[in-house]
């Protein structure tokens, strides 16, 4: 089961950063899990450009499990930016494991959003300075920016999101564990 899902104001800014802390509880011992994963994570060195191209791997994820720790993200055959960074601590407990996952975005994703994000902000208030000091501006020079802004702000959340969605599901049934958020 899901124990915890943390997306407080300090770890995320209140929501606007796509960040999700997730603890599981699951009845496997933590060698069965990091197996369970393993079976369904292709290594990232382990990839080819003909790999690329099939749809049919067995391989749900694609990254490296190292000791009890793992670094991973969903293979998809689509295009999303968002995709979230998942990466994990297994904890050995008497009866079972914890399992410690935090998805976030990539480090340059999460840059450029917030060098778009500043851009169309300064845009957004020089058009509003120019409007309250009586400067005749065109009726779309001050909502398209406020428009962009508020676009560029939701566009990664909800992509984020989706994606997240999947891989709490996919990981809860690798592991056995009730997804009770």
């Amino acid at each position: 089961m899901i124990e915890k899902s943390e997306t407080s104001f300090l770890t995320n800014f209140g929501g606007i950063l796509p960040y999700e802390k997730i603890i599981y509880v699951t009845k496997l011992n933590s060698s069965e899990v990091l197996e369970k994963l393993s079976d369904v994570t292709r290594y990232q060195d382990e990839i080819n450009f003909f790999q690329l191209f099939e749809r049919h791997n067995k391989a749900a994820y694609i990254g490296s499990i190292d000791g009890r720790c793992f670094k991973i993200r969903r293979v998809i055959h689509y295009k999303n930016s968002f995709l979230p960074r998942i990466s994990g601590v297994v904890d050995g407990k008497i009866n079972g494991s914890k399992v410690t996952v935090t998805m976030k975005l990539h480090p340059v994703v999460l840059i450029f959003m917030t060098l778009w994000l500043i851009t169309v902000a300064v845009i957004f208030s020089g058009r509003l300075v120019d409007i309250l000091n009586g400067v005749a501006l065109d009726n779309g020079a001050i909502f398209i920016p406020a428009i962009m802004f508020i676009v560029s702000l939701l566009l990664p959340i909800a992509f984020f999101k989706y994606e997240t969605i999947k891989s709490k599901k996919f990981l809860a049934e690798l592991w056995n564990a009730d997804v009770n958020t």
